[in-house]
């Protein structure tokens, strides 16, 4: 009497059995991208009622509030500098940097320090230059 090894790669679906799966597979697919696809659509609506930019999370152009304490990025705004130099101002901590408040771990700068720090670097000669 002979033997028969069955393994489960010799076993074959029954094709009902498979093609329900399909059709499963298929309509589970499509359930997914819908949710996609309207989102898409509502970009694409919003790009076209923005007039062709795309919406952005961050107001570049906002402007700064009218504030005793600036935060590092509006105080970077607010004397037209980079974040990355008075990060690196204050870690440096050799004075190349305007004064700041720490508080835990908030910083804050004070409008008048700012305004004292750019006037204290100004380069106007003392003299006219002569031609």
């Amino acid at each position: 009497m002979p033997i028969g090894i069955h393994t489960s790669a010799s076993r074959k679906p029954k094709p009902e059995l498979a093609k329900s799966r399909e059709e499963l597979r298929r309509e589970k697919q499509r359930l997914e991208s819908e949710p996609r696809k309207l989102q898409r659509q509502k970009l694409m609506a919003s790009v076209a009622d923005a007039g062709g930019k795309p919406p952005s999370k961050l107001n570049i152009s906002a402007p700064i509030a009218a504030s005793e304490y600036l935060t590092t990025r509006e105080a970077a705004a607010y004397l037209k500098l980079s974040r990355q130099f008075l990060e690196g101002a204050r870690y440096r901590g050799d004075g190349s940097g305007p004064g700041y408040i720490k508080l835990g771990r908030a910083v804050r700068y004070r409008r008048s320090v700012l305004d004292a720090w750019m006037s204290a670097h100004d380069q106007s000669p003392d003299k006219p230059i002569a031609s």
